[in-house]
């Protein structure tokens, strides 16, 4: 529920602009993914019977394009606006962590079908390594 809360947040009282829009197509990809993700793990358990894997793969397909869509936004903000050092230094490390994060998505949802498991792999973990940095 916490994307239903930033979409909401972003509609009632974001800015207006391109990039506000870019960030509601975002939130709304990945609130359908969640969803779509939720049935998949739902049929895997047997709660009703679909083809689990099928699902999923779709899920990680709309994954793909929230992934898209943020990339996307990243380097609009990195283009058209201007940021401090530290806000683009942020801005800059969530785009390359969103562009590592296609990998093992991508590789799953059978789109880039030339990402092989080490690849993937090495996508995750980078992932990862970026997102323990900017938490910490």
């Amino acid at each position: 529920m916490d994307e239903y809360q930033a979409i909401k947040e972003l509609v009632f009282r974001g800015e207006e602009g391109f990039n506000t829009l870019l960030q509601i197509a975002y939130r709304i990809c990945y609130f359908v993914y969640w969803i779509i993700d939720n049935f998949s793990v739902a049929a895997k358990i047997k709660i009703f019977k679909a083809n689990w894997k099928s699902i999923h793969r779709w899920s990680l397909k709309i994954r793909c394009l929230a992934l898209l869509i943020s990339l996307f936004s990243t380097f609009y903000q990195l283009h058209y606006h201007k940021l401090s050092k530290e806000n683009s230094k942020t801005v800059a490390l969530k785009g390359c962590r969103d562009f590592v994060e296609l990998m093992p998505s991508g590789k799953d949802s059978r789109l880039m079908w030339w990402v092989d498991e080490r690849l993937a792999g090495v996508g995750g973990l980078i992932s990862s390594l970026i997102a323990t940095y900017q938490i910490w």
